[in-house]
């Protein structure tokens, strides 16, 4: 996972610039005979997007693991009230295809 990360970090704002610049140029060449056309404007616009994209896909994991983490907090706390404990452990498969299948198993104890 954080050799994708890592790889969706690095190419895809690369691959983003390198879409601006022809967009740029396009518009240029474009402007330059005389015309004023929307198709670099929107190849532009799709390269800011491959900028941004890894930054808003991080951002947007790291609301869910907050957002996870206060609900394991009202949950634990709801257990202590109870005096109730538990134990978990999670274990991941082989990665195929692209899907990453995980086993949890949970035992209560009060």
């Amino acid at each position: 996972m954080k050799k994708k990360s890592a790889t969706n970090f690095i190419i895809k704002p690369i691959l983003g610039v390198v879409v601006i610049l022809i967009g740029y140029y396009l518009w240029q060449f474009i402007w330059s005979v005389g015309y004023i056309a929307f198709i670099p404007a929107a190849i532009i616009a799709m390269g800011a997007y491959l900028i941004r994209n890894p930054f808003t896909q991080r951002k947007l994991f790291y609301i869910q693991i907050r957002k996870i983490e206060n609900e394991l907090f009202e949950i634990e706390e709801v257990l202590k009230m109870y005096h109730v404990s538990y134990t978990t452990k999670v274990t991941f498969s082989k990665e195929i295809h692209g899907t990453q299948e995980a086993k949890a198993n949970i035992k209560i104890s009060k």
